[in-house]
């Protein structure tokens, strides 16, 4: 660890980690904050989201690839 200033005897000295998400804050840490929310995410794997949009669309009988052609036709 280093300092970005001279540290005086008895002063708090506080570490900050990184933009790191609460996931890993909890993992690795112990703890999870307020302030790193904003660097939370989620993996979502793509055959998840193509389920999801098949039922959505009401395309759950289509094959796969004849599932993912609608889509790019309606997302185009």
């Amino acid at each position: 660890m280093s300092s970005l200033r001279p540290i005086k005897v008895g002063e708090e000295v506080l570490n900050y980690y990184g933009p790191l998400p609460n996931s890993d804050l909890l993992r690795r840490y112990g703890y999870t904050s307020v302030k790193h929310q904003a660097h939370d995410v989620v993996e979502i794997n793509l055959s998840t989201i193509l389920d999801a949009t098949k039922v959505e669309l009401g395309l759950i009988d289509l094959e796969l690839s004849e599932a993912v052609g609608v889509l790019y036709f309606l997302w185009t």
